[in-house]
């Protein structure tokens, strides 16, 4: 005995016959590759636009050209003599270089109203003294994207 509500999801014969086809069949599969490719693109191009993607293919990139000797490059951290260094940046001049960083951040790009900001600091180098003006130039977000740079 069958039931009424086991007839009305039945498929028409007309769909299952359209999808029997090789060629509906290579329609179906290159219009699915094609838009799959398209949703990649876009979400490459969006990780690239973010700069969240750099930190991924940093890493792929220093561990190929990295030297494997970790206990030489240890024992020749640990004897060797650093420099110091000091950047003197006044509170005024720190809030300009984070607004020019975020408006930079914001619009995908360091634009000319972004590097005509200029702050002056102090450049202290192993008791050298230098005074400098710093900004933030160049158009791509590589340096100032990331929060940690």
């Amino acid at each position: 005995m069958k039931l009424k509500a086991q007839e009305k999801f039945k498929i028409p014969s007309q769909v299952n016959a359209f999808f029997n086809l090789k060629i509906a069949r290579s329609i179906f599969v290159l219009v699915t590759v094609i838009i799959t490719s398209l949703l990649l693109i876009y979400y490459g191009a969006k990780l690239q636009r973010d700069q969240t993607m750099a930190s991924a293919q940093q890493l792929i990139f220093n561990v190929l050209k990295t030297n494997v000797s970790v206990i030489n490059n240890y024992f020749q951290g640990v004897f060797s003599s650093s420099e110091r260094i000091y950047i003197d940046i006044d509170f005024k001049g720190i809030q300009a270089l984070n607004f020019a960083r975020e408006s930079a951040v914001n619009q995908g790009s360091i634009t000319e109203k972004e590097q005509s900001i200029s702050v002056k600091a102090t450049l202290t180098i192993n008791k050298e003294t230098y005074k400098v003006k710093l900004s933030p130039t160049g158009l791509n977000l590589d340096m100032i994207g990331n929060i940690d740079k």
